[in-house]
């Protein structure tokens, strides 16, 4: 599985955003079963966060690329993998959370930080 803390810095809810993640894995992994004896074959691409106007990351940092280095990268995996984070740093993130359970880092601190980091943003816009 992919990293989930792209959420915390663009979706204030970020049970729904966990979920809208979960259903579009999910789903994909059931049109995989379906149509993989047809030669069709289905890859999710899970992003962490990449550096846009959405998520307000500017520069692009090791761990967040820029659109076009993430879109290189994840291009890199079609047809290799079934699913993919599409960046070497948000893979890497999504192997610890194997080991790291995300709720580990889903505190109330962490997340009212989050919280008011994007509600500065739209008051300077």
């Amino acid at each position: 599985m992919c990293p989930l803390f792209g959420g915390f810095t663009v979706i204030l809810t970020i049970e729904l955003f966990l979920f809208t993640q979960k259903f579009v894995n999910t789903f994909s992994e059931g049109l995989r079963a379906e149509y993989s004896s047809k030669g069709i074959s289905v890859q999710n691409v899970m992003p962490g966060l990449v550096a846009t106007a959405m998520t307000g990351i500017r520069p692009p940092r090791f761990w967040a690329p820029n659109a076009e280095k993430y879109a290189q990268s994840a291009i890199a995996t079609i047809g290799v993998q079934k699913g993919s984070c599409g960046f070497w740093f948000h893979a890497l993130l999504g192997f610890l959370e194997n080991f790291i359970p995300f709720q580990t880092f889903r505190t109330r601190k962490v997340y009212l930080a989050a919280k008011e980091t994007v509600l500065r943003r739209k008051i300077k816009k």
